[in-house]
This record gives structure tokens, C-alpha cells and sequence, in this order.
């Protein structure tokens, strides 16, 4: 818009930072949500942004629906209350017909105000009543201290969907292709949040030790690249448990001796090109904390131990198996075939 415009260089120099400034904005309201979570004990594990927002992962659901609302709330507070500041600062008004007549050409004039008409956006547009937004945590949330929060997701999940092909729908008709972006986004998200939740429930009283696998697949740490080699002809795993007699070491990835192969290191050993464990897990640990930790490694397996011992390895993809052939017999049998299309 910019360019079209014919403005300077120097004036699109304001753009720039203005849309840096708006992921600053983005990441304060991902980091409001992650202050309110410490404040129950729920630590953030990390915070991605996309182009329609950000999402901030937190290591364990809230313990029920109060401190739900109290965490989903905060990022649209961080954003309302950062937005109310910089416009009331600029001593200019608010106005939704601002965000419909809003042209992006940013200057020094406008850069305040423009900034804190963005943030209240993001407020608004975050109350939007779907996954992954606050405002479909709000609902659920507020539908928990009524229903249990299993139909108090479903009943989300379904709405976010309807809300979803609205905007989507919305969006095209308008030639607003933000607006259909949203859409898009929360199609791809509500379903792993509902798939998410399912799955911490129907982990509780499992433990690390129930769903290990005594059969894997490894490679000695003192084997050569060349001897790797030739045992991937013959497997086609992904991942590798690297082990130096009885005890695991590493985890190797075949791509990484694919790699060692090309670069013709033939004699190089295969602990030169694995990655140490980063994650070793006790065989009595909850099954719903493993997942947290497993849930951005789904292709990897990670060795398992009972005190000293090594006795098996774990992955995501055979917890959920384990889930799906657990409750196929059970009244949770619906929620556990909904976990069929992860695996």
C-alpha cells in the first residue's frame, strides 16, 4: 500500500517499524496469558506468532473453568488496556469506523493511535467465541461451571466451526481476505484443541510404564557410518534409539546418516552424528505429563527407565495407539476414535 501510494522511502520507514511494533503488541498479549498461567502454577513452554495472531503453549490444562477465565482473559486485557493507553495518549478518539477506513499508511502523526486502534483489534478479535482464540477458552470455560468440560468443549468445537465458515464465507464475499484468513486459521487449530483435551482425559492414571515398546529399533554407538548405512536398507524407521551396551545415549535420526553418507564419512561412528537425550523418561511418570512433552517431537521415540534401568522406549504416536485399543471397549470409545486421525 505503501509503494502504491508513491510515498518516500523514509515515510515507509514508519511502516516497518510499525508492524514490528504490532508483534511486540501480539507477543505482551501472548504474554499476559503466560503471567496469569504462573500465577496458578501452569508455566508456558514457548510462544508462537502466525500472521493472524499468536498462541501461547502451556504445560498443563487449567485445574477448572475459574482459572480458565481468569488465564484466557488476560491476553485480551494486555491488549485492550495496552490499546486504551496509546490511544488516549495520542489524544485522538477511538472509532470502529477507523478500523473500517484504516488506509495502512502510517507516519509520524498517526503511528500512536494507529497502534492502539491494532491492539484494541486484537482484544476484539481474540473474544471471537472459538478454538484457538481466548474467546472459545471464555466460553468453555464459562458453559464448565455449569456442564463438565468435556460437553463444554464439544459444544465450543462445534460453534467455533459455524463461526469459522462465517468468517471464512464472510471474508470472500467482502474481498476481505484477512477476514477469511481468520477462518482458516481457526478450522486448523479447533480441531487440535479438542483433540488435545480428549486426550488429557482419557491419560489420567496411566503411566509411562503402560505404554512402553519392548520392541524397537537401535544402532550401537561404536558402529561406523557405512554399517548404519547398510541397516537402512533393510528398516525404514525415522528414528533410531542409539545405545552403548545396555544404556541408551542418543537418538539418531536416518536423515542424519543419510547425510554422513553423502559427505563420504564413512568411518565416522554413529555417536558423532546422533543427538544426545534430551528427554529420558521414569517409567511411574504420568502418562499426561509425558504427552506435554512429547506433543512438538511426535515423530520420535525416547528411551524409558526404572531406576537404573533401561526397559523400553515411548513415542506419541504409540500412546495414542495404546488409547485408541484401550477405550475401543469402553463408553469413551467416541472420544478415542477421534484420536484415529493423528495417528
Amino acid at each position: 500500500m505503501n509503494i502504491y501510494s508513491g510515498i518516500r522511502l523514509d515515510q515507509m520507514l514508519w511502516t516497518l517499524l510499525f508492524l514490528a511494533a504490532i508483534l511486540t503488541s501480539l507477543l505482551l498479549h501472548e504474554v499476559g496469558h503466560a503471567l496469569v498461567a504462573a500465577q496458578y502454577g501452569i508455566n508456558a513452554k514457548w510462544i508462537k506468532l502466525y500472521p493472524v495472531g499468536g498462541i501461547a503453549s502451556i504445560d498443563k490444562l487449567p485445574g477448572n473453568p475459574g482459572q480458565e477465565l481468569s488465564i484466557s482473559l488476560a491476553g485480551p486485557f494486555t491488549s485492550a488496556l495496552l490499546g486504551s493507553i496509546l490511544i488516549l495518549f495520542s489524544g485522538l478518539t477511538f472509532s470502529l469506523n477507523e478500523l473500517r477506513s484504516y488506509s495502512g499508511i502510517i507516519d509520524s502523526s498517526n503511528f500512536i493511535y494507529s497502534l492502539g486502534v491494532v491492539n484494541m483489534a486484537i482484544a476484539i478479535i481474540n473474544l471471537i467465541p472459538a478454538f484457538p482464540l481466548d474467546g472459545g477458552r471464555i466460553l468453555r470455560a464459562l458453559f464448565g461451571l455449569r456442564f463438565n468440560y468435556i460437553r463444554a468443549t464439544a459444544i465450543v468445537g462445534h460453534t467455533g466451526r459455524i463461526v469459522a465458515f462465517l468468517l471464512i464465507i464472510s471474508g470472500l464475499l467482502s474481498y476481505n481476505f484477512l477476514v477469511s484468513l481468520l477462518g482458516l486459521f481457526i478450522l486448523a487449530f479447533a480441531s487440535d484443541e479438542a483433540s488435545y483435551f480428549n486426550i488429557s482425559q482419557l491419560v489420567k492414571g496411566i503411566v509411562a510404564r503402560d505404554v512402553i515398546m519392548y520392541d524397537y529399533n537401535h544402532m550401537e554407538a561404536a558402529m561406523t557410518i557405512n554399517e548404519a548405512a547398510n541397516l537402512l536398507a533393510q528398516n525404514h524407521s525415522r528414528y533410531f534409539i542409539v545405545m552403548d551396551g545396555s544404556l541408551p545415549v542418543g537418538i539418531v535420526n536416518r536423515l542424519e546418516i543419510v547425510k554422513a553418507v553423502a559427505e563420504m564419512k564413512y568411518t565416522n561412528a554413529v555417536s558423532d552424528v546422533m543427538k544426545e537425550n534430551t528427554l529420558v523418561f521414569d517409567a511411574a511418570k504420568p502418562i499426561s505429563g509425558v504427552l506435554d512433552e512429547l506433543s512438538g517431537h511426535e515423530g520420535k521415540v525416547y528411551p524409558v527407565v526404572e531406576g537404573d534401568q533401561f526397559i523400553g522406549v515411548i513415542s506419541f504416536q504409540n500412546i495414542i495407539e495404546h488409547l485408541i485399543l484401550l477405550k475401543s471397549k469402553t463408553r469413551e470409545y467416541q472420544k478415542a476414535k477421534s484420536l484415529a486421525e493423528i495417528v
